[in-house]
Parts: C-alpha cells; structure tokens; sequence
C-alpha cells in the first residue's frame, strides 16, 4: 500500500457496528503488510532498546520484574501485552529513566537512561502516560506550548509544530480548554504532546485504552504512518491484546516475567492460533508449567535425587542476548547521545514552569483570591474587634444615701459610653442583678457617704473606724471575664481620682496635693497610655498570617502537583526536582510580595493602625517572614504525601509557634526555663523587631531590630539548603516512592 493512501478514519456518528469492525480489519490488514515489508526489507536492523537480565522491585520482598530480556529495533511498533498489573509500566519507567534496576541493565540506543550525557530523560524521548496527564485548564495550543518550552523549542519551530500536529490529528480549535475537549480529543492532544519535539523513541502507555474502536484505529495508523516515514521507534502498552496484530514485535508479559518476544504473524502461525489472545494463553499456560518443572526439580535435588536436566525444560522463552547486539549498541551509542550534556540547571526548565504556574493561577484564580483577601478580612476583624476598649458595660448601684451629693457627683464623671449604670432599690437586689449575669458589677454608697467622705478629706484624725468604713464605695465585681473585669475596675480607679481632683479645688486645695505621689509623664516615650490591647496584638497577628499562610500555600501547591500525572510527563521531558523546587519559590515569591503590600495598605492607609517606623522596614519584615512561612511549608511536602497529613501537620505547627511566640502574651510571662526555646522559634523574635519598627519607630539597623530579621533569614537559608539538597539527591534519578505516591 502507498504512503498516500494511508489517510486518517475519521470517527462517524451514523457508522453502525458492522461497519466499524470491517474498518478495523481492513487498516489491521493493511498496517499489518507495512509493518511486515519494514520488518522483513531490515533483515539486521539496529537495536533502540535493550534490556538485559532486569530485575526490580520497589523493597526486598515485593519483585515485580523477574530476569526480563528484551530488544526492541529501531524504526518498528514494539506492543507489550499482559493483564493490568503485570509490569508493563514498571517497565517502561526503568526505560525512561523514572526509576532504578535492581539488578541487570537498560539502554536506549546505547546509553543507560539518566546517565550524564544520555537524553533520556529529556528531548530524546516522547512519553504519553496511562492517564490524559493534561492542565484540563489549559488550550491545546498553551499546552503545547509549554512543553515546546521545556523542549527548548523557539518560538517560529514550536508555532509551526503545534499547526502541523492539530491539522495531522485533525484535533478542535487551538482555543478550546482541555476540559472541554471529549475523552478521545484528549488522547489526541496527549499524543501531539508526545510528538512535539520530533523524538526518535516514543512511549505510550495504553493510549487506546477507554476510547472508540475508529479511533484507536486511527491512533495505530498514525504510529505506523510515523515510523514508516520518519523512522521513529514507538514502544506501546496495551491489554487489548488484538489491536497489537499491527505492530512490527509484540512482547508478552505476566506476573513480572517477559513470556515471548517475536513478531505476531509468526507467534500465531507457530502456535497455530487465530488471535494472539490464543498466543498469549498458551503462553501462560506453558509458563506455568515451566514454574511447575522448576519447584519439581528443586524438590527433587533437596530430597537427593537424580534427574537428567534435558528432561525438563530449562530454556527461557525470551530471545537472547547475542554478542552482535552488544557490539551493534556500542556503534550506536553515541549517535543520538554523544553530543547531549546536560545542564544543572536548565533556565529555560524553569521559565517554563513558572509561565505555567502562572498561566494555571490565572485560569483557577480562586485559591490565589484567597490567599490575598484572608489577611485583608482578618486585619478587618483584627481592626474593628479586638483590642478596642469595651463600651456599654452595665454596672448596677445602689445609692443609700437619702439625699446623693458626692455620691452622685462621683457617678456623673463615669462616661455613660462606657459604663451603663443601672440603679437598683436595695443593695441585695443590686448584688444579685451581678450574681445573676445581668450586669457586670455593683456599686454601693453607704447612707451618710458625702458626711463621711467630707470629714476624711478635712479632719481625718477625727474619724472612727466605724466612719471609716462608711466612706467607703463598696464594689461586688464579676471577674469571669478577667479582660472586662479589669477593664472596668481600672476605670472605675480613673475615674474616682479625677472626681477627687475636682472636689479637692472645691474645698480649696491643691488637686496634686490628693494625687498620686507616683506620676506618669506623658507623653510616653514609646506607645500611648490607654486601654486599647490592639496596639499590641496587631503586630503578632500580622506576623503570624503572613508566616501561615504562605506556608500552607506553599505545601498544598507542591502536593497538588506531587499527586498528578502530569509531574511524570514533565520529569520525562527533562526537568529535575531541584528545578520544580526553584518555580515554586518563584511563583509562591511573587504572590507573597503582592500579599504584604495589599495587606500593608488595608492596614496603614485604610485602618490607619499606628506605625511609627519605616514603612519599607515594616514590609521587608513581612516579606522575609513569608518567604521563611513559604520554605516551612515547602519542607514539610518533601515529608508528607497528601493534603489530610499536611493540613494536620501544619496546625500542630503553627498554633504551638503562635501561643508561644509572643502573639497573643509577652514573653516575659513565659517561665525562664521555657523562654530560652520560646525566643528561637520563627516567629518570636521577629514579631519583637516589628513591634519596635511599628510602636517604637527603631530603624532595620537597630541591633535588637536586626535581629529578628537574622532569625527569619537564617530560618528561610537553611531550610531552602535542605530543600535544595533533597532536591538535588533525587535530581539522578527521580523515585517513585518520593515524588508519585499513589
């Protein structure tokens, strides 16, 4: 059959069954004659991939491959057969470099993957997942895009590409979302991805699986169209074991172990079968047996006896490995490899991350809102709720005196925005208004108060005790609300000093001389003398949501990307941990930056909190905080595998650095022992440098001030070193166990 007749089927809605399964039958025959005139016009064709003796397995006890030998030649369909679960994509992974043999060896076109001037993983090979492994938020074109981008693909060469893939497999508008494409349109924009940058070795595992008989029919004619023209070698799993007829080799898997490799017309001629399920059964059905032989012959060498070998069947099914195949790599092995050094760091890896994580923000804006307007609604509640003086607090009394004078004039200094006063008949009814929660406390004047009172200010020498004790104003608190309690006790002290400030000019005497002997100047050199808690509070609160969030923010987007396929496809592509690490500080930078200045205008500007320092001094200590919160959080997800452990982890975290970093209480109440541990946490320290920036007005270079910014420096250098280097260690060779936790 010509090249030029080997256009697409396209899927047709009206087709009925019958007609589907002709279609299937004629491109299987026809695809089948192509693929046997490749195989048989090579009579010695070059190897792409050998693997010899390969053993695996993810612990000591649990083996998945067993001693597999097998080659695939270069410019064929090589299918590998076998039931879920039997190793088929174990294997393909040591072939892309994802993971380790135990034992034994892999080469692709000569050189083992991940080696230092292999490929492989990287531009050398086009990896299609079993899942669709796509930003569902993302156009073909985007997403084609970014991994032209990880390809180093320039911009005219990646345009030119993307057009030439969406017209060959007649995919939808360039425009359309992923998500909304139908399940079969996404394999195929899978497929383009695989193929954009023109790799010589293809890899899909299961590519067919779950779409339409005419379009899995269509998938294999163009893999043979591809290797036919343009001499790719595509290595394909499958467990619809019939489609397999049209490839070049197929290779036959199960329970870990490669049954038979060989080419499937002559696997159903030798076996005398019409379907290569025939094949593949009686291929187990002989495997078992094998097994058998050998527990027969181990018995029988334990128990002593004689057996002649050539007895029982010892040969493995697999093709071995000659001489002539290990030469053949040798003179291969530096044709597509020779001249590819990698790169520590690929910068044009990290652009392309950062564009997409970007890109990705934008499309799904929900979980960067909210990481921007949560400080804004807490310094809301933060400015409007706490730390403000309490107002309207009911407090009864009850006035024996027959006619009030000073006792009344003492009550109208009380400020009724404050303290509601609620006068009551009797002093048990008021004392019970208190034990009954209805107000807060009761006060009482005795019947001869302003007598009393009056004789105690001029001839205190003459009183009894009895008089004593009628000058006095009896107070019933409630403290069960310590906050109030007090607040309303100290005010009650204030106001009752001003009182006898003003009736002491009445009498005629100096209203220092009724004073306090201890004055406290005013203005304060530092704060302001009043009841507002905010002052304090607001700092720490601060310091500790731009510490919080950046964390949890930082570790969710990590797992996210941990627990999703396309992770593997990008490691395929060629990008290292270390480089996803680095687009992650850089994304979650930005939004911490943007995050502190929005915060710092709602605060300053908006609320007008007091800040009394620099405000680039106030900011470069929220960003130092939410960059060292974001490397926290990047740390704990090399350590945890889903959001639950995280979420849990980051709370155990944060609430015991919260209590005990000076947020909410000083730290000078902090038992000394304890306060040594309390002083070194990550958040102690620097709340202290920001409340002597906002309250004080010190400058960053301020020894004590400086400080706090070392801590938060020291923490982000040395948990990002650690983050750097766990990275690093797992660049080689990216492990299964750590970066794709299923």
């Amino acid at each position: 059959m010509s090249i030029n007749n080997m256009a697409f089927i396209s899927t047709s809605p009206g087709a009925t069954e019958q007609n589907d399964l002709n279609n299937i039958n004629f491109i299987n025959n026809d695809l089948n004659n192509m693929s046997n005139d490749n195989y048989n016009n090579n009579n010695k064709p070059k190897l792409a991939v050998n693997v010899r003796n390969v053993v695996f397995g993810y612990n000591k006890t649990n083996t998945v491959l067993k001693s597999i030998n097998l080659k695939v030649r270069e410019g064929n369909i090589f299918a590998l057969l076998g039931a879920n679960g039997c190793g088929k994509t174990t294997l393909l992974k040591l072939m892309l470099g994802r993971l380790r043999p135990t034992s034994g060896r892999v080469l692709v076109f000569g050189a083992k993957p991940n080696s230092k001037y292999c490929n492989i993983p990287g531009p050398g090979v086009g990896y299609m997942p079993q899942e669709i492994a796509l930003f569902p938020e993302f156009t073909i074109r985007e997403i084609l895009t970014y991994f032209a981008l990880l390809y180093h693909m320039d911009s005219g060469e990646a345009k030119a590409e993307i057009e030439k893939l969406i017209a060959l497999l007649n995919l939808p508008v360039r425009e359309r979302l992923i998500g909304q494409l139908s399940g079969g349109q996404q394999r195929l924009a899978s497929i383009a991805v695989t193929m954009i940058h023109k790799p010589k070795v293809i890899i899909l595992d299961e590519p067919t699986v779950g779409v339409d008989s005419l379009l899995r029919c269509r998938i294999w004619k163009y893999l043979e169209n591809i290797c036919y023209k343009q001499g790719n070698t595509v290595i394909i799993t499958t467990h619809y074991i019939e489609e397999a007829k049209c490839a070049a080799e197929v290779g036959f898997m199960s329970s870990g172990q490669l049954l038979r490799q060989d080419n499937p017309q002559k696997l159903m001629r030798e076996y005398q079968c019409s379907t290569l399920e025939e094949v593949y059964l009686r291929l187990c059905q002989k495997n078992i047996q094998h097994q058998k032989d050998m527990r027969q012959l181990e018995v029988m060498a334990t128990d002593g006896q004689s057996s002649d070998i050539s007895d029982i069947e010892m040969r493995t099914l697999t093709n071995p490995i000659t001489d002539e195949d290990i030469s053949e790599l040798d003179e291969i092995s530096h044709r597509i490899s020779g001249s590819y050094r990698k790169k520590f760091i690929d910068m044009k890896h990290i652009q392309a991350m950062v564009w997409k994580s970007f890109m990705r923000t934008k499309r799904n804006p929900f979980l960067m809102i909210f990481f921007h307007i949560l400080p804004l609604i807490v310094l809301t509640i933060l400015s409007v709720s706490i730390g403000i003086p309490p107002i309207n607090i009911p407090v009864a009394v009850y006035n024996g005196e027959p006619v009030a004078k000073l006792s009344q004039r003492y009550l109208d200094t009380i400020d009724s925005k404050h303290i509601q006063l609620v006068y009551y008949p009797s002093n048990e009814s008021a004392y019970e208004s208190v034990v009954r929660g209805i107000n807060r406390m009761s006060i009482v004047f005795s019947s001869n108060f302003t007598d009393s009172f009056e004789t105690r200010l001029l001839y205190p020498t003459e009183l009894d005790d009895n008089e004593l004790e009628t000058t006095k104003i009896k107070v019933y608190a409630d403290f069960s609300d310590t906050v109030v309690g007090n607040y309303i006790w100290n005010y009650m002290l204030e106001t009752f000093h001003k009182f006898l400030k003003s009736f002491s000019q009445t009498l005629g005497y100096n209203p220092l001389a009724f004073a306090l002997p201890m004055q406290l100047v005013e203005p304060p050199i530092y704060g302001q003398n009043d009841h507002s808690f905010n002052s304090y509070v607001l700092p720490g609160m601060m310091l500790a949501f731009h510490h919080g969030l950046p964390m949890i923010l930082a570790a969710f987007l990590i797992i996210y990307e941990r627990k999703n396929a396309h992770m593997d496809r990008a490691f395929v592509a060629g990008i290292k941990p270390i480089e996803v690490l680095i687009a992650h500080i850089i994304h979650n930078s930005v939004a911490v930056f943007t995050q502190v200045l929005l915060s710092l205008i709602i605060s300053f500007v908006v609320f007008n909190n007091t800040i009394v320092g620099n405000y680039v001094d106030a900011y470069i200590m929220f960003v130092a905080q939410g960059l060292q919160g974001m490397t926290i959080g990047l740390t704990i997800a090399l350590i945890l595998a889903d959001e639950v452990s995280a979420m849990v982890s980051l709370t155990g975290l944060m609430l015991p650095i919260w209590i005990m970093s000076g947020v909410f209480w000083p730290l000078e109440a902090i038992p000394a022992y304890f306060r040594v541990l309390a002083n070194w946490t990550p958040l102690a320290q620097p709340i202290e440098s920001l409340r002597s920036i906002m309250l004080r007005g010190w400058p960053l270079s301020n020894p004590y001030v400086l400080l706090g910014l070392i801590v938060s420096v020291s923490y982000t250098l040395i948990l990002n070193l650690v983050n750097i280097l766990v990275f690093y260690k797992f660049s080689a060779i990216t492990l299964e166990s750590l970066f794709h936790k299923k």
